[in-house]
This record gives C-alpha cells, sequence and structure tokens, in this order.
C-alpha cells in the first residue's frame, strides 16, 4: 500500500541533530507516511545514524558524493509516489500533531496545493529564541512574496503533483521560493495558524561567504521579479517588491567590490538606485534579509 505522505530529506554532514529531527518524524500522531532520506555524500557519522534507526517506514538514498542540494532534492521528487509530500530539513523539529493538521486541512481543502505552518526558532542547544509567524490570507501571503519568502521549508506539505517540474534547479540560494513561486500558479497556498515546526537556527551559517552572497542575491533579484507578475497583487506589494530586487541588486553590488569587481559592483549600485531610489534612503541595505533559510 503507498503512504498517503512521504517526508522528504536531504542531509550532509548532519550527524549533530539528523537524530533528533528523525526521532520527531516518527512520533508524528499520524501515521500512513514514509520517510525518504537523500543521504548527500556524507563524510561524518551522518549515514551510520541513519541506519541505526530499525523502522521500515525509513528509505535511504545513499550518495557517494555531494551532488548539491537541488539535484538532491529532485532526486528524492522522482521516488515519491504519494499523494502529498512533507518537506523536512535535516536539523528542524517537527511538532507530534503537525503531519495530522496538515492532511486534514489538505482532504477538507481540495483547491490547496500547498500548505505551510508557523514556526518557532530554537538556537543549537534546542532553546527557543523566537518566533515566525506570517500572515494566513490567501492574499496576504502572495502578496507578501513581492518581498519575502512568507514559506518555512520544514513547514511545508503539498500535493506532489502540483511540483511535477520539481524545483528549479538554475537556483542555489532559493529553490524552495521558486518552487513556492510556480506552485502558486497551479492552486491555492494556505497557512496553518500554528507552530507546527521548529527551524534550528546557526549563527555561523555561511551568510559572510561572498559566494554564497552573490548566489542568495543572485536569486533574490529573479525571484522577485518572477513574484511581481503574480496575479492581483496591491499596489503597495509591487512597490514593496521593487524595492526588495533594488535591496538585492544594491547587495550584489557590494559583494562584487569585495571581490575586486569594483566598476561591476558601482554598475549594480546604479541599477539598484534607478530601480527604488528610495532604498538608499530609507534601507539598510546591509541587514535586509530577503528570506530565513539553509542551504543544507
Amino acid at each position: 500500500m503507498i503512504p498517503k505522505v512521504t517526508f522528504l530529506m536531504t542531509c550532509f554532514n548532519a550527524e549533530t541533530y539528523i537524530k533528533a529531527t528523525i526521532d520527531s518524524i516518527l512520533a508524528q500522531t499520524y501515521c500512513n507516511f514514509k520517510v525518504l532520506i537523500v543521504e548527500n555524500g556524507s563524510t561524518d557519522l551522518t549515514l551510520s545514524i541513519l541506519n541505526s534507526f530499525n523502522d521500515p517506514r525509513i528509505e535511504i538514498i545513499e550518495l557517494e558524493k555531494n551532488i548539491g542540494r537541488t539535484p538532491a532534492l529532485n532526486l528524492g521528487l522522482k521516488h515519491i509516489d504519494s499523494q502529498f509530500v512533507a518537506i523536512h530539513d535535516a536539523d528542524d523539529i517537527s511538532c507530534p500533531q503537525r503531519l495530522e493538521k496538515q492532511v486534514s486541512w489538505m482532504k477538507s481543502h481540495q483547491e490547496t496545493v500547498l500548505l505551510a505552518g508557523w514556526c518557532k526558532f530554537i538556537d543549537l542547544n534546542d532553546n527557543e529564541i523566537g518566533t515566525y509567524q506570517p500572515p494566513i490570507n490567501r492574499s496576504d501571503i502572495l502578496n507578501s512574496m513581492t518581498h519575502c519568502n512568507p514559506i518555512s521549508h520544514s513547514s511545508v506539505l503539498f500535493r506532489k503533483e502540483a511540483a511535477k517540474r520539481g524545483y528549479p534547479e538554475d537556483f542555489i540560494y532559493a529553490q524552495d521560493f521558486a518552487l513556492w513561486l510556480s506552485m502558486q500558479k497551479e492552486g491555492e497556498i494556505d497557512m496553518l495558524e500554528d507552530f507546527i515546526v521548529k527551524i534550528r537556527q546557526h549563527p555561523e551559517a555561511v551568510s559572510n561567504n561572498i559566494s554564497y552572497a552573490l548566489a542568495k542575491s543572485w536569486d533574490g533579484m529573479r525571484l522577485y521579479e518572477e513574484a511581481l507578475k503574480i496575479s492581483g497583487i496591491s499596489k503597495l506589494s509591487y512597490k514593496k517588491g521593487l524595492s526588495a530586487i533594488a535591496i538585492e541588486m544594491a547587495r550584489y553590488g557590494k559583494s562584487k567590490i569585495k571581490t575586486g569587481q569594483f566598476f561591476s559592483g558601482i554598475l549594480w549600485l546604479v541599477k539598484a538606485f534607478y530601480k527604488s531610489p528610495r532604498i538608499f534612503f530609507f534601507q539598510k541595505i546591509r541587514n535586509t534579509n530577503f528570506y530565513q533559510g539553509k542551504n543544507q
């Protein structure tokens, strides 16, 4: 019998938290699911920990080397034949009733193709350090997508048939946001007014890496341009979208300058100014973050 839901997870060198993560999945009150884990060429004890679980619901795809997160996610999707896909990052924690609540919603809302939920942030020691409560109104969700990604990756449950093309592989940093923008064309995106997952925050994240910063801003520029095409967005959200694009342009330019590409960087800063002059007066370009995410 094909399970109704498949949890999809990719992992790379996740030995510190992978056991707690899987324990939280196996403790779900809804039981008709399997767990598909793409082990992305880890060099630590991740694979050994995964193999220590004696649960027939767990399936592991073992890769000899890291192929990148987006290709790993798409490889996993190709192996899934269940109706719903639940996404889970390798260091986050699902609340026990997460799946039960999401499946119940999807059964009663056939128009919904993607269902996310609120999340709590935890530190490396599992202490709660904040919350994230994105809008629950459908139009508010879409309007917010012009200037941020309101959907936490590990909170998502979506219909497999609505993600036939998978995660767009030309996005290194924000492949999930790219998928959400694609899926909103297939049906409704909804948000549970409930905390269903705990997202782990890593202070040593790669945000100071120049290559990472360039990729992040490049993804952001293109995705916000795409978000401006969403049908029915408000004028205010459109303006916020222009500002978001300009901020990513400015950040891209600043990163270019840091790599020694001075003239290219200045050109991007000029483009940012013409896109939305107000950001140079009212926004802190350096600290603006278009998405709370991870790249495992």
